[in-house]
């Protein structure tokens, strides 16, 4: 079974709680601020300061927000 990116070994259907929060929290905000430097980066191409960053920074958290839902729905063994 795939989850988080990680391999796990055979009988082992879903990772321990702390390595679930730490992936997580790690993907939320990676997500929030990949959205922020690219919405910087677009803001400085077409000189729309600040709009695109912030743009950037809320489709990052809306992203990062339905990967943890996702994430929280198949601990719970739901889909």
């Amino acid at each position: 079974m795939r989850m988080l990116g990680l391999h796990l070994p055979d009988g082992a259907d879903k990772p321990r709680p702390w390595v679930a929060a730490l992936g997580a929290g790690t993907e939320l905000a990676a997500c929030v601020l990949a959205g922020l430097f690219l919405g910087r980066w677009l803001d400085g191409v077409w000189r729309t300061d600040p709009w695109l960053m912030c743009l950037g920074a809320l489709a990052g958290m809306a992203l990062g927000l339905y990967q943890l839902i996702r994430l929280a729905r198949s601990l719970a063994g739901r889909r």
